[in-house]
């Protein structure tokens, strides 16, 4: 009976939670805690441990630790920040490289720059019978080709008179600040060297691309170039370079043009191309009347100022207003080189070198003109080492300016009588594309000799010498006498050459040095003997 009894007490229920106490706990739990919490901090306190205390310490330590943590970090940040700021500060204003272009202080030397009354700088006599016009941009890759290809046939024809030529800036094109190189432009422009800075800023697109019209680099060209770069650097930002900007802008929309380059010769739009450019130009020339008096070469003699057209409307063939260009370098060329006139020839070098080469040649022959543009370099390489001398004879064929081939002939031989015979040729032969049938007109003749440097006086009277008509008579007896037929013709050492190539050149002048070297030899045995 105890064990029955110990047993069923075992299986004895706990006692269930009263009302009251469940109501205890929620109100507890409403309050945020537990009779077990309460009871644990209870004896944390009692045990003098304090576990919130403790807590709430750590968590103050912790806020601290953070704060701390935070201002250091913040003092980094703030540290970084101004030493990132006083890089820049400093590479801001260093001095950016800033190249200037080969020769660029002397290109521009001889010819005037003017500020026309739209304040936009002009290239050479505003008098000039035929006036260019571009409009262009520094950041635009399209501009810089036809910069690149263009500019010197510009300044050639500018130091001849023939043109005025003016750059008015576009903002396009796909590199950055192409309103700053353009006020860059105009502020050189406003110490005197608008065209060295244009040069100088179309050379740096390639070279730096979206850097290369940072303020500082143009401050530095401009110190390059010789500015005075404060007065330069307050320009930039000045209301005169506002209104050029503006100008510039306006010029172009009243024009009704969109995008660069595009160019006008005498107001007129034309193709933005060097031949177009070319081609306009002497039609422009063809059509011009004569110049005003103000225009007038006063340097030149009275029986040689442009005249003006006879009751007909023809233009008299003695006007040196014509336009007679002497290509870049032509007179230095032959400089070092003996020209001596033999009977019908006239040579370029030593007469007794080893390998002689005659040419037949004509003016009026655009192949001759190839030839000669093709063959000068590696001919003169050869007559200044002393191998080769070049024997040159006049023919008569061809069909540019063919009518007027006599007369470039007289004038290629008056040209020799001043040691000038072979420059005044390569002259010549520049023309045919540039002029066509109205490349040898006597007057471009006359022009042409007085750009080469020659006694414009004895010039003119020989070109109606009994010598020079002689000369054209016994050239066209030898032709016959030759049976030369074509042109080029050309003989090495008396052979024929059967192909006018450089190459088949070259191998001539070998084989003719190869030929000449034995004798040499022998003739050095026998003095031995």
């Amino acid at each position: 009976m105890a064990k029955s009894k110990k047993k069923q007490t075992s299986k004895q229920t706990p006692k269930t939670t009263t009302s009251k106490q469940a109501a205890k706990r929620a109100k507890e739990r409403a309050a945020g805690g537990t009779p077990d919490a309460d009871d644990a901090e209870a004896k944390a306190v009692k045990s003098g441990g304090g576990e919130r205390e403790r807590a709430k310490q750590r968590a103050a330590e912790l806020k601290r630790k953070q704060r701390k943590r935070r201002l250091t970090n913040m003092s980094i940040i703030g540290a970084v920040i101004a030493v990132l700021f006083v890089t820049v500060i400093f590479f801001v204003n260093q001095p950016a490289d800033a190249p200037l272009p080969d020769g660029v202080m002397e290109r521009y030397a001889a010819l005037p720059q003017q500020v026309n009354d739209s304040g936009f700088f002009v290239l050479g006599n505003p008098a000039a019978p035929v006036n260019v016009v571009e409009y262009s941009s520094f950041t635009c890759p399209a501009c810089l080709d036809f910069y690149e290809t263009a500019m010197d046939q510009i300044i050639e024809y500018a130091e001849q008179g023939i043109i005025s030529y003016t750059f008015i800036p576009r903002f396009v094109g796909s590199f950055q600040n192409p309103e700053g190189a353009a006020r860059a432009a105009y502020c050189a422009g406003e110490q005197g060297m608008f065209y060295e800075m244009h040069d100088t800023l179309f050379s740096w697109q390639n070279t730096f691309g979206n850097t290369a019209f940072t303020q500082n680099r143009m401050a530095s060209g401009a110190a390059n170039l010789g500015l005075n770069t404060g007065d330069f650097r307050s320009c930039l930002s000045s209301g005169a370079a506002n209104r050029h900007v503006n100008n510039a802008n306006n010029e172009a929309n009243n024009r009704g043009f969109i995008g660069a380059p595009i160019t006008t010769v005498n107001g007129v739009q034309v193709n933005t191309t060097l031949p177009d450019l070319r081609q306009q130009v002497i039609s422009a020339l063809g059509s011009q009347q004569p110049r005003p008096p103000a225009a007038i070469d006063e340097t030149l003699p009275p029986e040689l100022q442009p005249t003006t057209p006879d009751d007909t409307g023809d233009e008299a063939e003695d006007d040196t207003a014509l336009g007679a260009p002497v290509p870049l370098g032509l007179s230095e060329r032959y400089d070092d080189i003996a020209q001596t006139q033999d009977g019908l020839s006239f040579v370029l070098g030593d007469p007794d070198a080893p390998v002689i080469v005659e040419e037949f040649g004509s003016y009026s022959c655009p192949l001759c003109a190839e030839w000669y543009a093709e063959s000068a370099d590696v001919l003169l390489e050869h007559i200044r080492e002393g191998r080769v001398a070049l024997v040159y004879f006049a023919h008569f064929t061809g069909s540019i300016s063919a009518e007027h081939l006599e007369s470039a002939t007289k004038a290629a031989f008056c040209a020799g009588q001043q040691d000038a015979f072979f420059s005044y040729s390569g002259m010549l032969y520049s023309w045919q594309s540039q002029f066509n049938d109205d490349s040898f007109l006597r007057g471009r003749l006359i022009a042409g000799a007085d750009n080469l440097g020659l006694d414009v006086e004895a010039f003119t009277e020989c070109l109606d010498s009994d010598e020079a008509n002689a000369f054209i008579e016994d050239s066209m007896q030898n032709v016959n006498d030759r049976d030369v037929t074509g042109t080029p013709t050309l003989f090495v050492n008396g052979e024929e050459l059967s192909e006018i190539t450089v190459e088949a050149l070259e191998a001539a002048i070998a084989s003719g040095a190869d030929e000449d070297e034995p004798e040499e030899e022998e003739e050095e045995e026998s003095d031995d003997e």
